[in-house]
């Protein structure tokens, strides 16, 4: 994930046990290679700050005591958290090649989450 501020990341079990684990130096973190990690029975949540290095690696995965694992996955951005514009409240205008750029990355990002679930899946 390239994607700078803050970011949440909310796992919600439908089955089984999935557990989150995110990394800012292995873009493929898992159970002994991560940063960060939410491994509750339930509703999982690790909170990305702005200022963690990125791109930023994403895990999830079932708990091996379970043979099958559901889940729902939330990405939460504040566009606003660490923006200097914002803190300093002055206005930033955008051009439509920022929003452009913006839109193509946040799109290669959604598709590339969309791929590794499939995969975890």
């Amino acid at each position: 994930m390239y994607r700078e501020g803050e970011v949440t990341l909310l796992v919600e079990t439908l089955e089984g046990d999935a557990d989150i684990y995110v990394s800012s130096t292995s873009l493929s973190p898992d159970f002994d290679n991560y940063d960060m990690n939410s491994v509750t029975c339930g509703e999982d949540k690790v909170e990305i700050p702005s200022d963690m290095k990125r791109p930023v690696g994403i895990g999830i995965y079932g708990h091996p005591s379970h043979d099958s694992t559901r889940y729902r996955f939330t990405v939460l951005v504040d566009y606003f958290s660490g923006s200097e514009s914002f803190v300093q409240g002055n206005n930033r205008e955008e051009s439509d090649e920022d929003v452009e750029e913006e839109s193509i990355l946040w799109t290669i990002f959604v598709s590339i989450l969309k791929i590794l679930l499939d995969i975890l899946v």
